[in-house]
């Protein structure tokens, strides 16, 4: 509930000043804010949609000239204030329990919509699109808080609203093959490369990760290393060579994870991921 202080009244007389008692005075909560948003975690180039429900529960009351703003997740850096949210631009819809609402403006320095109004008893619906940009905190414990404002044409705050959602630091992992010669010949030595990227946390043994692959049929197998290290066949890995299927043992294939670090100067987010390989060599 939105609360005020009235201003101390003056009485003048003679030569002679006397104020009044101040008072404090509340605006009935017939008007409502909510935010949700389509998902709970993100990370660095996200689209995050938000999803806004403003309520006017007075049954005989229509309510003008209201406005609602977002600080976009802004957060303080260094002297400075860092916003890890950008609008999609003009790519907002209002709609209402009577029907589509077509009249606002948008500001974005505070990002505000305004003038909204909303008939007795009724309920108005806003969506928009953010993007996550590179000043959005990347950490384990990361998160960006928004925070809304419902209030009045003379910005009386009416209602505020907090929404939250954390950075998505769970394994990511992408993986990459090449090869030393892509000329293929008869008893000729090949070596596979195959590179496992982490973007994300740690891709540890309960992770269970599993390396499967075709090779030519008949492909003899002179030495599998990963990171360097021999692995041996059954314990490391199971190999047919009549069909060439190659698949690693379970919870043998981990990678570090990534590193996330803030620039100093900038306040800019960068990921560095971490790596892990497998090698395999042989001949036809």
């Amino acid at each position: 509930m939105a609360q005020f202080v009235t201003p101390k009244a003056v009485l003048t007389y003679d030569s002679s000043t006397v104020y009044s008692n101040e008072e404090l005075f509340s605006i009935s909560e017939t008007l409502s804010l909510d935010v949700y948003t389509q998902v709970t975690k993100y990370k660095t180039g996200d689209m995050i949609t938000y999803i806004i429900f403003i309520k006017n529960s007075d049954p005989t009351t229509d309510i003008y000239d209201l406005r609602v703003s977002s600080n976009m997740g802004a957060y303080s850096f260094s002297d400075t204030t860092l916003k890890p949210l950008v609008w999609d631009n003009k790519k907002i819809r209002i709609y209402t329990s009577y029907g589509r609402y077509h009249i606002f403006d948008v500001r974005e320095n505070p990002f505000t919509i305004s003038p909204l109004n909303l008939l007795a008893d009724s309920t108005m619906k806003i969506l928009y699109h953010t993007f996550v940009n590179h000043y959005a905190p990347l950490a384990p414990d990361a998160q960006i808080e928004n925070i809304f404002t419902l209030s009045d044409k003379d910005n009386n705050v009416l209602d505020t609203e907090s929404n939250i959602i954390t950075c998505d630091t769970s394994t990511n992992l992408k993986i990459y093959q090449n090869m030393d010669d892509y000329t293929i010949l008869p008893e000729k030595q090949m070596k596979f490369y195959f590179t496992i990227v982490n973007s994300g946390a740690a891709a540890d043994r309960n992770a269970n990760v599993v390396f499967k692959d075709y090779f030519p049929p008949d492909f003899n197998i002179i030495y599998v290393k990963f990171n360097n290290t021999d692995w041996s066949n059954y314990y490391h890995y199971h190999y047919n060579k009549s069909s060439g299927f190659f698949i690693t043992a379970d919870s043998q294939i981990t990678v570090d994870a990534a590193e996330y670090k803030q620039d100093p100067d900038t306040g800019i987010w960068t990921i560095a991921p971490q790596k892990s390989t497998l090698e395999i060599c042989g001949y036809l």
